[in-house]
């Protein structure tokens, strides 16, 4: 102040001066408030993105985008539906037309014939004319002789039978609706993904792609009737009331279906509301090609999709035995015996490989099985287990394997391989006795094939134990389930405890395999538990087994029984007169012999036929048939077609 005084002039007013001097500094001390408060104001905060938002964020938009992906695809797969609608729509109507050109046609033909009887004779027709209309199930109206006879008008044509069709359509089209109905996500409402903001209790805008019209909406909208609908579902009558014929139809289906092209009903033209942003992320949808090649199958290639059958009847060999001097036992890996009085002849296929003289005759043989090496195993009915051998000076020596049973005789023999080492192997035989009080038992027999053949029992089981009361019929092997358990083959000290105690050393080999046994129903024994269990317990006449597979007949069926899953896989009625045996060649087929050979596969269907005038009994081996009749051996060779 004083620096301001003293610079003032000396005779200028005081009084102003000093107003001018506060009004500066008032103005001052307001710039420097106005400036501290701008710098004082605080500037906004950056936007954070923390981990968790951003990825709160993504797995929306991933939501979002497989949402729309399954709805897509739902899309996708109504479109596909309708298409095969329209395809079943088109082939209704050509059947439709084929069957009524085909009933024009003989009604042209039947019209010509018609008027040619009446050129030929014209005093006839009026007959004639009556008699054409009695056919048509009309009354044609009645003319002069010199009158031209009227044209038979709305003849009442016999409705196609489309019921099965009908009906199977209509459960067609529920059961889909009923598949889209559980495939159709529930509406979130509590939790609106996509428009959390102002839609608590409604539906995010993703749910209006779930709107898809109804067939019923479409229906009512659509410019053509259904054919399949107008001949079936509807009960008018087929001709009644129809001014246009089936040409016509045919021709406005086929226009209609070229200009609705399948732009129209693709997923791309549907009308989808609140879908105004979307997101710039690129969803791949995978098709399905094989879907889609199903679509567009050429009816020629419906007509050739019959494959080629597995199998076929090849070459026919005839061997002179007849039926009342012969007998034919099953075959045992590719070999079968056939002893004619008291010739023992043995053949591998089609190629005899053995023959000589023995001293049982053909009656009193059970069973016959080729061992290899010119070795042959009988089973007499005297209960005796013999081994024949040839040497190579041409003699036939008998050799006793198991002496001779005094308590029992043997009706019924099984054999089956239990190891192979090279040209040494053990087998197993199973056989079927009655005691001298009618009962049933059944002996096991170890059988070792090497330089020499010798024999051990197993197990016996009498019919206390089998509990049955009467003959056994059928013998087979089987796994057992501590095969599949990978527990066969291993020594006693490895197998587990409750294994160990039940066999001994020299007894591996009764883990490996049950014995099944037909005796009114089918039956299974565990030789090494030493239980009898039913298989199948429904009455049963005959049983025939083949691989894991048996045939199960009664008077009026057969039935293909899986042993493996023990459930019946095919059953067919049979055939008065009919022999039926059970073939396993890749898989089972049920062999047919009368006056041909018929073979069916596990789906009933015919795969194979023959001729076979005579017929006879059958024994069936995965490579060939043999048909024993009355005169002669026949063997049929099976070739595979693969």
């Amino acid at each position: 102040m004083n620096r301001m005084k003293a610079a003032a002039p000396p005779n200028g007013n005081l009084k102003d001066q000093n107003l001018a001097s506060n009004s500066n500094l008032q103005l001052r001390s307001g710039q420097f408030q106005y400036s501290a408060a701008d710098q004082q104001q605080p500037q906004p905060p950056l936007a954070n993105y923390t981990l968790p938002g951003v990825i709160s964020y993504l797995t929306l938009e991933f939501t979002n985008l497989e949402r729309f992906k399954i709805m897509t695809n739902l899309e996708k797969s109504e479109m596909k539906y309708r298409i095969q609608q329209l395809t079943a729509e088109v082939n209704s109507l050509k059947f439709l037309n084929d069957k009524q050109a085909l009933r024009i046609t003989e009604l042209e033909e039947r019209l010509e014939s018609a008027k040619t009887e009446d050129h030929d004779d014209q005093g006839s027709d009026q007959v004639s004319t009556e008699s054409f209309s009695e056919k048509m199930g009309q009354t044609a109206p009645k003319s002069s002789k010199n009158a031209v006879a009227s044209k038979p008008a709305d003849y009442d044509i016999p409705p196609v039978d489309l019921a099965i069709l009908r009906t199977s359509r209509q459960k067609l089209n529920r059961s889909i609706k009923d598949v889209f109905r559980l495939l159709k996500p529930p509406s979130m409402l509590a939790r609106n993904v996509m428009d959390i903001p102002g839609s608590e209790h409604g539906t995010n805008q993703y749910d209006e792609l779930l709107d898809i019209p109804t067939q019923e909406d479409e229906a009512k909208n659509s410019r053509i009737e259904s054919m399949f609908a107008k001949y079936t579902l509807n009960s008018d009558d087929l001709l009644v009331d129809q001014q246009a014929s089936f040409e016509e139809d045919s021709n406005n289906i086929m226009g209609a279906l070229e200009e609705d092209n399948l732009e129209e009903v693709s997923p791309a033209n549907y009308q989808r509301h609140g879908l105004a942003e979307e997101s710039d992320t690129e969803t791949v949808i995978v098709d399905e090609p094989e879907e889609a090649k199903l679509l567009t199958i050429d009816e020629s290639e419906l007509v050739n999709s019959n494959p080629e059958p597995p199998i076929k009847l090849g070459s026919v060999v005839h061997v002179s035995a007849a039926f009342l001097t012969a007998a034919v036992f099953k075959p045992f890996q590719h070999s079968f015996v056939i002893i004619q009085d008291k010739t023992l002849k043995v053949w591998h296929r089609s190629t005899q490989i053995l023959s000589g003289e023995i001293k049982e005759s053909f009656t009193d043989v059970v069973s016959a099985f080729y061992l290899e090496k010119k070795r042959v195993l009988l089973v007499t009915n005297k209960g005796e287990v013999m081994l024949i051998e040839q040497k190579p000076d041409l003699e036939i020596l008998r050799r006793v394997c198991l002496h001779k049973e005094e308590s029992l005789l043997f009706n019924t023999a099984s054999i089956v391989e239990f190891t192979r080492i090279g040209s040494n192997r053990v087998l197993g035989l199973a056989l079927t006795g009655t005691d001298a009080d009618g009962q049933s038992n059944i002996l096991a027999l170890e059988i070792k094939v090497a330089q020499k053949v010798s024999c051990k029992p197993l197990a016996n089981f009498d019919h206390t134990s089998l509990k049955v009361s009467s003959k056994v019929s059928a013998l087979h092997w089987c796994e057992n389930m501590l095969s599949k358990q990978h527990t066969t083959g291993l020594p006693k000290s490895v197998l587990p405890k409750k294994h160990r105690k039940l066999v001994s050393v020299d007894e591996d080999s009764l883990l490996e395999f049950d014995i099944l046994f037909a005796h009114d129903k089918l039956l299974r024994v565990n030789l090494a538990l030493k239980e009898v269990a039913d298989l199948y317990s429904h009455a049963i006449d005959w049983v025939d087994f083949a691989e894991g597979y048996a045939l199960l007949g009664t008077e009026s069926s057969v039935s293909l029984f899986d042993l493996a899953v023990s459930r019946v896989v095919l059953t067919q009625p049979t055939k008065n007169g009919s022999q039926y045996s059970l073939l396993y060649k890749d898989s089972p087929y049920v062999v047919q012999v009368d006056n041909e050979i018929h073979v069916y596969d596990s789906t009933s269907r015919e795969v194979a036929t023959g001729p076979n005038p005579e017929g006879g009994l059958v024994y069936c081996d995965g490579d060939f048939l043999v048909v024993h009749s009355k005169e002669d051996v026949k063997i049929t060779a099976i070739e595979g077609t693969n």
